[in-house]
Formats: structure tokens, C-alpha cells, sequence
């Protein structure tokens, strides 16, 4: 314990809960682990310390816990940072998890490629149509999510005033509004896209 004050390191922390475990002494290697959470400098915390809680709930076939401690961590550290956490993730839905829950970690994962894609490229309309697949597949109870992502698609204006960039957007533009009359069956949303689509034409 003394060793983990002099050297505030995830590592010290994830060893010393490590030797608790092997001595069978689960309780404490719990509390080390916790005191890690709480008592790490920001800069020191990765996932690296998330994911040895999360396996070490795992073992002790705690799900609950560790399916918490993933969601948690997967909320706190930006995508980018998130991809180890993020296979480790699936990993155990696909051991432990319900179908709904093995469901939204591949739905989750495929956010995360299209997001990674958007971000390299705002104006990857393929990408975006992609994406907006994705979402309206998920039914009504992501009609809000689908309409952030139309907005967000359509907010990206070909740069140059070629025919084939031009397409791609107008395209994005009427799937918005027949996904609004057909989908949503909100009419005036759907006047609304079509304004807003003239508009910017």
C-alpha cells in the first residue's frame, strides 16, 4: 500500500490488486482497485485501468459490475482512446451478454467506424449514408438520433461546385425528407427539409 502513495502509477495499482487476487484475498483486491479509481491523477487514468477492473469483476463472475465499469469508461474516454476498451467490450457481451446487449455493443462498434470516417472526411456522403442506415434501422425509439445525424450530414456542403458532389448531397437531402413523411409521419418536418433543402440550392 505504501508502494502504490510513493508511486501513483495505474500500473502499481493494477499489480498490487493482481498479488491481492492470487492470495485469494478478492475483497481487498476490490478495494485496491476502487481506491485506484478514486485516487489516480487524471493524467495517470487510462483504460488500461478500467479494463483489469472489468476482467477482474469478470472473474469473480460479477457481469453486472463489470458490464458497468465498461459502459462507464467507454462515457468517459474519447473514442479515439477507446478501441482496446472497446474489443474488450464485445468480447465479454458475447460471453456474458443478452442478445438485446451483444445488439447494441455491434451497433455501438459500427457508430465508432462511421464516426472515425465522418471525422477523417466530413464530406464522405457514402459514410454518411451509411451511418444514416444504421440508425434509421434501429426503428422509431432512435427517430431523434437519425434526425441528429441528417442534420449533421447535411451541414456539410460540397466544398467545390462539381455535378458528382452536388449529387451525392441532394440525395442525402431527399432521403431527410422521405424519411420525415414516410418513416416519422411528421408532415412538417418534411416542408420544413424540402425549405430548408431550396434554400441552400
Amino acid at each position: 500500500e505504501r508502494y502504490c502513495v510513493c508511486h501513483p502509477y495505474e500500473i502499481t495499482y493494477i499489480r498490487f490488486a493482481k498479488w491481492e487476487e492470487r492470495h485469494q484475498q478478492l475483497t481487498r483486491a476490490r478495494s485496491v482497485f476502487e481506491k485506484a479509481l478514486k485516487d489516480l491523477p487524471e493524467e495517470e487514468e487510462s483504460t488500461a485501468i478500467y479494463i483489469a477492473f472489468a476482467k477482474f469483476e469478470e472473474r469473480c463472475h460479477e457481469y453486472k459490475r463489470a458490464r458497468v465499469l465498461y459502459k462507464f469508461a467507454l462515457d468517459k474516454f474519447p473514442k479515439e482512446k477507446s478501441a482496446d476498451l472497446y474489443k474488450e467490450f464485445i468480447s465479454f457481451e458475447k460471453q456474458h451478454g443478452d442478445r438485446h446487449g451483444i445488439e447494441d455493443v455491434i451497433v455501438n462498434k459500427r457508430r465508432f467506424q462511421y464516426e472515425a470516417q465522418i471525422t477523417d472526411d466530413s464530406h464522405n456522403y457514402d459514410a454518411w449514408f451509411d451511418y444514416i442506415r444504421l440508425e434509421e434501422g434501429l426503428g422509431e425509439s432512435n427517430y431523434e438520433k437519425t434526425r441528429d445525424v441528417y442534420e449533421r450530414a447535411i451541414a456539410n456542403i460540397p466544398p467545390v461546385e462539381e455535378k458528382k458532389y452536388w449529387k451525392r448531397y441532394i440525395y442525402i437531402w431527399i432521403n431527410y425528407a422521405i424519411f420525415e413523411e414516410l418513416e416519422a409521419k411528421n408532415f412538417e418536418n418534411t416542408r420544413q427539409v424540402y425549405r430548408q433543402c431550396l434554400s441552400v440550392i
